[in-house]
């Protein structure tokens, strides 16, 4: 008897392997993002003696230059735009801004001024901001508001002798 049925299952398990259903197992590709470029130039600018480090990130592309009666903030990143740069360093947009266009081609300067609120009061900042048509590299300047026009002429000169080097 189990000859009989043993031989009547067989055929039955013989043919329900055929009826398995034959599917290409699924891959899943991930892609990696194409590594970033480094930036072809470095913001170099004549810093005063007295001014320290107090901090750099990211690779050396943001730095933070304290001195006794101001900061310097040197940042060099990527922007879909002008009016985007100049959001991320000032908080506000182009029409907000007073522009002055120092260069154009191939490597645009800017230079503005702002006030912002501090945690001490309120800031005067001014900035330098260069572009090379793939990266924004850009020098800030911020001080007390009441002791902005004492570094006035500071700081004007040490925006004006920012610049971009090559690699």
């Amino acid at each position: 008897m189990k000859k009989l049925f043993a031989l009547l299952f067989l055929p039955l398990i013989l043919t329900l392997s055929a009826c398995a259903v034959k599917q290409a197992n699924a891959l899943e590709t991930i892609e990696c993002p194409a590594a970033p470029e480094t930036p072809k130039f470095y913001l170099t600018a004549d810093l005063p003696s007295n001014t320290v480090l107090a901090s750099s990130a990211e690779e050396g592309r943001s730095a933070v230059f304290l001195h006794e009666n101001f900061t310097l903030v040197e940042e060099v990143f990527t922007a879909e735009s002008l009016d985007e740069a100049l959001l991320r360093v000032s908080g506000r947009r182009s029409d907000e801004l007073k522009l002055l266009r120092v260069r154009e081609f191939p490597q645009e300067e800017y230079r503005f001024a702002w006030t912002a609120a501090g945690e001490e009061g309120d800031l005067a900042c001014s900035a330098a901001l260069f572009s090379d048509g793939e990266y924004y590299y850009v020098l800030t300047v911020q001080c007390d508001a009441a002791a902005e026009k004492e570094y006035r002429s500071v700081f004007s000169d040490l925006l004006a002798s920012a610049e971009l080097e090559a690699v």
